[in-house]
């Protein structure tokens, strides 16, 4: 997740009477703050999981559609929290750990060729060309698709790897909100300083 972040940062400039009241107040309006990151990320969280939950049915040539949802691990794993320290103030939104795909579906890339063997049976099996089977020359000249139907077992698959489209969901979170992002934050800097 730490190569996901998003980091805003805002300067508070102003005149010396400006800054001193900002020093007096300075718990109410960090209690402020800590309140709209709180929410500012819930909302790009929420946005990001309805981004996931916006993708067609079909798999989709367009790459700048977001992934195909199968299990929903990935809309699940999405969190957001606060990060507080002295001279900064963190609102996270990311995807946890457990989802290792995650980074690969926001950003894209490549997975490594490797072997797939059988977990729980004897033997991998799938639907031969998605049910339709090979299409196969006859010696009479003609074409048969003498497999339709027909499944394909094997004890191995040597998998070539894949290149993964980026389909973004966390950053079009983000961009959709920056108005109610900057809103807020101006909003709670407001009501810490009128108390």
């Amino acid at each position: 997740m730490a190569n996901s972040l998003l980091a805003i940062r805002m300067t508070l400039q102003g005149k010396g009477e400006l800054l001193d009241q900002v020093e007096k107040r300075r718990s109410a309006i960090m209690r402020e703050l800590i309140q709209a990151a709180t929410e500012i990320g819930f909302k790009v969280a929420g946005d990001a999981k309805r981004n996931l939950d916006a993708r067609p049915i079909a798999p989709s040539t367009d790459t700048r559609m977001p992934p195909r949802i199968r299990t929903h691990r990935l809309s699940r794993a999405i969190t957001s929290f606060v990060e507080s320290a002295p001279a900064a103030l963190r609102s996270i939104v990311g995807v946890l750990g457990v989802v290792a795909y995650g980074r690969i579906q926001e950003r894209g890339g490549m997975t490594p060729a490797h072997e797939i063997r059988p977990r729980y049976k004897k033997m991998l099996r799938w639907a031969s060309r998605s049910m339709q089977g090979p299409l196969l020359l006859q010696k009479s000249g003609k074409v048969s698709n003498r497999n339709k139907g027909m499944f394909v077992f094997a004890k191995l698959v040597k998998h070539p790897g894949s290149r993964i489209p980026g389909r973004p969901y966390l950053g079009p979170a983000v961009e959709s909100n920056v108005g109610f992002i900057e809103a807020r934050w101006r909003a709670a800097i407001e009501r810490g300083l009128n108390g």
